[in-house]
């Protein structure tokens, strides 16, 4: 689980962070 969360943790702030910059465009 500690070997796998990590990478699906990313992809979720990269996503949110993704995701926050369009909104403020």
């Amino acid at each position: 689980v500690f070997e796998v969360a990590p990478t699906f943790f990313m992809v979720d702030v990269q996503k949110a962070a993704g995701d926050t910059a369009e909104y403020h465009k």
